[in-house]
């Protein structure tokens, strides 16, 4: 697998098969995770929780997620904001993710559903990830 896409309500995985590979629609498949690659994206997905918290901090709270790339070596996250940064909130920025990540603390994992998520995400859900999070 080397991709998921959200379509509706389903998730998609998209593989690589060897050209001469069918699988039969409705054929029963058993997926194998690559532990450490597993490892590396969930670090930087937390590293955009953090991005996403310094940004806000530093920036002020219209900051809003726009996107993101999460991958075993390497992130992007886009977000709003009316201008570009100065080199002073880029290095305060910078700081405060670095800060976090020295503290090394464990990580605690919630499931709930995409909706869940979107409905709560300037409430109670942001709140008490963030709560954690000295700088605001």
């Amino acid at each position: 697998m080397f991709d998921a896409k959200r379509i509706g309500d389903s998730i998609i995985h998209l593989v690589e098969m060897p050209i001469d590979y069918s699988i039969l629609y409705g054929a029963k498949v058993k997926a194998k995770v690559d532990g450490v690659r597993q490892k590396h994206t969930q670090r930087n997905h937390t590293a955009t929780h953090l991005l996403h918290k310094a940004l806000r901090t530093v920036l002020g709270e219209h900051v809003v997620q726009k996107g993101s790339l999460v991958a075993p070596d390497r992130l992007r996250f886009d977000f709003s904001h009316y201008k570009q940064l100065t080199e002073d909130e880029l290095k305060q920025i910078e700081k405060l993710v670095n800060e976090q990540i020295l503290l090394n603390r464990k990580v605690k994992w919630k499931s709930c559903t995409r909706r869940s998520k979107i409905s709560r995400r300037d409430g109670p859900l942001r709140r008490k990830i963030w709560r954690h999070c000295p700088h605001g």
